[in-house]
């Protein structure tokens, strides 16, 4: 899955874009309900769960850091 971010460009991963993809997916029965989600910045695993009526979803992978700054502000 590929994210484009209007004023950043093609993101490294997004966690609620890929949980979108495969809500879609499972509901179309194209995808199992346990997906592994191949993004630019590494892999998220995603399981989809019925309860009730309602559909919900865990998302499993790594936490990295892709920025550090300090920002200078006047008052």
């Amino acid at each position: 899955m590929i994210t484009w971010e209007r004023g950043a460009g093609v993101t490294l991963a997004c966690g609620t874009g890929a949980i979108s993809c495969v809500i879609a997916g499972f509901k179309l029965s194209k995808l199992d309900n346990e997906v592994l989600v191949h993004l630019p910045g590494g892999y998220l695993k995603i399981e989809v769960y019925e309860k009730d009526t309602a559909l919900g979803a865990f998302m499993e992978g790594d936490a990295v850091l892709v920025f550090d700054g300090v920002i200078e502000t006047k008052i």
